[in-house]
């Protein structure tokens, strides 16, 4: 594990904000796991490790696009012992579709105090009582408690298509840790531009993004690019290498914590070694306001240009 420091060299543009306190934020990086057990094991590995290298500031972990399963997984992603149906408030622990998987990662939250953003398929029982399967990333704060369940709006190509079916809301996965605006967006979804520009224009200050990617272009200049013309910090978890249940795809690792400056909070090798890094974020020091005052593109927009843009 590598960790850097960024610590009193950022901040963020937002007017009236409270003096908070650093956040750690780290990406983790492994092959895929065609395992859930597997999944929840390495999860927990790095909460621990997480909580060992840093002692005080609060922690947020970030994991790949449907870590619990597998990307490649296919028609498994969709069967009983692949899926996990999100608790309602007030469900007891250990009742509930999934809980196999999700309560001893709650517990592990808990357990150590860091916060978590993973993959894994959702699954839904309608009203009418059909059933639907979502692409879908959830938030644990350090407390174990449930923060957001994000759900994929844009699926990527017939293979995603085939399994999941799209959400229509960009901001189902916003929550607060710890004073600070997060957000989330699953892979596909952050190529767009008015997805992060949707949640920046919300004052989210974090874009919490896990994928499964084999292109690097989107890794080393899509992702960045975001962060840099949003103003917010982009934090992007990506698999390496070969995926177990599709050999002929290859992740290609890279995963990242960009920042608006320009610059890398911490950044991965292509390597399916498994590792994770972390770097210590200052939302409220100098950095990144002046970042902003440089660049500061919401400032300079003209919505009233945009709205009749045509469709295609």
């Amino acid at each position: 594990m590598l960790r850097s420091l960024v610590g009193s060299e950022m901040c963020i543009r937002d007017r009236a904000m409270s003096v908070r306190s650093p956040i750690v934020l780290g990406v983790h990086q492994s092959i895929a796991f065609a395992s859930m057990n597997d999944a929840v094991i390495a999860i927990q590995s790095c909460i621990e490790s997480a909580r060992k290298s840093e002692a005080v500031s609060p922690i947020m972990l970030l994991f790949s696009e449907l870590f619990l399963g597998g990307y490649g997984s296919g028609d498994r992603l969709t069967s009983d012992v692949f899926t996990i149906t999100v608790p309602r408030e007030g469900e007891q622990e250990g009742n509930y579709h999934g809980s196999l998987w999700l309560e001893p990662i709650r517990a592990t939250c808990r357990l150590h105090q860091v916060g978590k953003v993973f993959g894994f398929s959702e699954r839904i029982i309608e009203d009418d009582k059909s059933l639907k399967h979502y692409n879908s990333a959830m938030a644990v704060g350090d407390d174990g408690a449930i923060l957001a369940v994000y759900r994929k709006v844009h699926l990527w190509g017939g293979y995603e298509s085939s399994h999941f079916s799209p959400w229509n809301d960009l901001q189902r996965g916003c929550f607060k840790f710890h004073g600070i605006s997060c957000g989330i967006l699953i892979c596909f979804d952050v190529e767009f531009p008015e997805s992060v520009r949707t949640l920046r224009l919300r004052g989210v200050e974090v874009v919490l993004v896990p994928t499964a990617l084999t292109n690097s272009f989107n890794a080393r200049v899509t992702v960045p690019s975001r962060s840099f013309e949003n103003g917010c910090v982009v934090c992007y978890a990506n698999n390496a290498g070969a995926d177990p249940s599709l050999q002929s795809v290859q992740y290609c690792g890279l995963s990242v914590v960009a920042l608006p400056d320009g610059s890398e909070g911490c950044r991965l090798p292509q390597s399916s070694s498994t590792t994770f890094e972390t770097c210590v974020v200052d939302l409220d020091g100098a950095a990144i306001r002046e970042a902003r005052e440089r660049n500061d593109y919401l400032a300079a927009r003209r919505p009233e240009l945009y709205s009749n843009v045509p469709t295609l």
